[in-house]
């Protein structure tokens, strides 16, 4: 996850695009990895990137 997200985070930085729509399953804080929080801090805090939340597959599905 981490490593798809950095180069297509590099490629936005330097062709401003593509846009990136990063979602979590929504669970309790205390259920998620280290790996999954850290990720989630450096999206919200040095990269400053929006990210949002779903509670099932079934909402996302088109």
């Amino acid at each position: 996850m981490r490593l798809g997200f950095e180069a297509v985070y590099e490629r936005l930085k330097k062709d401003g695009k593509p846009d990136i729509y990063t979602y979590f399953y929504e669970v309790d804080d205390s259920e998620r990895s280290n790996s999954v929080r850290s990720f989630m801090a450096r999206l919200g805090g040095e990269i400053a990137h929006y990210y949002s939340f779903f509670q099932s597959y079934r909402h996302n599905q088109a």
